[in-house]
């Protein structure tokens, strides 16, 4: 039997606990083998919501510089995911529509039969296969 490609939920967050709690309810979770995010050190509760929900995945702190795309670069480097998986990205404020989730994993073959590897709407990436070979490893 061939092991399927996780599906992760992924983003950056700092001081978002309100936010966090809905974004990864339990009803959300169900679709999602877990959490890859960085938090930036928040004073709030939201590293340790995310680390409860986590599932199998990883949490990593990084402290918030003002660089978007180094806290982006963190999670996407932590270790959490594995060549082939998929994730989807969330900002703090987004919400998972469950009926769009539970339809999820079928949606990722048929953009693998087709060749295509993210969607992107409005120049951000909502859905993307996760390929070892575009990260630099140190």
């Amino acid at each position: 039997m061939i092991d399927r490609p996780k599906l992760w939920l992924c983003g950056i967050t700092q001081d978002r606990e309100g936010d966090v709690q809905e974004m990864t309810s339990p009803e959300v979770m169900e679709h999602f083998d877990g959490l890859v995010f960085t938090d930036g050190y928040s004073k709030d509760e939201t590293y340790n919501i995310l680390n409860e929900r986590k599932k199998d995945g990883k949490i990593a702190q990084r402290k918030w510089t003002n660089d978007h795309d180094y806290q982006m670069n963190e999670f996407m480097r932590c270790g959490g995911m594995n060549n082939g998986d998929w994730f989807v990205l969330l900002d703090s404020p987004d919400r998972v529509n469950l009926e769009w989730a539970a339809n999820l994993r079928q949606k990722i073959e048929a953009l693998e039969n087709d060749g295509v590897g993210a969607v992107n709407m409005d120049s951000k990436i909502h859905l993307a296969k996760y390929l070892e070979d575009l990260i630099i490893k140190e």
